[in-house]
């Protein structure tokens, strides 16, 4: 019955985008945007209530609001983009997520205005900042210099372990999660044919991560952006890091002679 009222509230349109915002700012002032404690069901999406809402490092499940203004698309993005200045950053994190959701066509003009959140005091506020605009890559030049700054400098309680997929293994933290999206969203903007500038110096940022997930993506970035400044960036970060089997093989048979920890260049 749930899910039949969310289509049928979509798919009235303009008519429910007052009612539906006033019910996701009615959700306002519950410190939903503090994650639960790691040993918390809800921690990982699996609260015993369906109805349920908070934000997680693992799984962010918005107001059923958001979901459906998002559905509604264009006539719902102003009364979204009005909520990214509220106080409660539950309501900055719902409002991003449901422009993203409205996409491009409807709320790329917005795209730069959710940029801005990447500038939030709050680390869950710029981690669904940055979700959106991968889903929204109009962003102009302005975004693209906050994402450098992302990728270039530590971000506050960055450190703290975001609990990731347990496939991704070793220590995964906040800082570490928001930089690969930052640098998706980037890569999702070279798709565009008005391409900002500063995109070049963002993706070299991005090499100097410390996790090889963010710096495979930049080099994918330099790559399509074809600049020869950029492609040998690229080449040079990717020179020391080659898998040579036969390397690693004698590396492996000198590092157990020694009784040392055999490596790979």
């Amino acid at each position: 019955m749930r899910l039949s009222a969310l289509y049928d509230l979509a798919a009235m349109g303009a008519p429910a985008v007052a009612p539906l915002t006033d019910c996701l700012l009615a959700t306002a002032g519950r410190d939903r945007h503090v994650a639960p404690p790691k040993d918390d069901p809800r921690y990982y999406g699996k609260s015993e209530d369906h109805l349920d809402r908070c934000y997680s490092p693992r799984q962010f499940v918005p107001e059923d609001a958001a979901v459906a203004l998002g559905a509604i698309g264009a006539p719902a993005v102003e009364s979204l983009a009005a909520v990214l200045d509220h106080e409660d950053p539950w309501m900055r994190i719902n409002a991003a997520y449901a422009l993203g959701e409205a996409g491009p066509a409807a709320a790329g003009g917005h795209a730069d205005r959710i940029g801005a959140l990447l500038d939030d005091p709050v680390t869950v506020v710029v981690r669904a900042a940055a979700d959106a605009l991968c889903a929204l890559p109009c962003f102009g030049p302005a975004t693209v210099g906050r994402i450098r700054k992302l990728l270039a400098s530590d971000i506050a309680d960055g450190e703290e372990p975001a609990m990731g997929e347990p496939s991704l293994g070793g220590r995964w933290t906040k800082q570490n999660h928001i930089r690969y999206v930052v640098s998706l969203a980037l890569l999702a903007r070279l798709a565009a044919a008005d391409r900002p500038e500063g995109l070049e110096e963002a993706f070299l940022a991005g090499l100097r991560d410390e996790t090889g997930y963010t710096q495979a993506v930049a080099c994918q970035g330099l790559e399509r952006l074809g600049t020869p400044s950029g492609l040998r960036a690229a080449l040079r970060h990717l020179q020391p890091r080659r898998w040579d089997p036969n390397h690693i093989r004698l590396a492996g048979h000198s590092g157990h002679r020694r009784g040392g920890r055999p490596t790979a260049s």
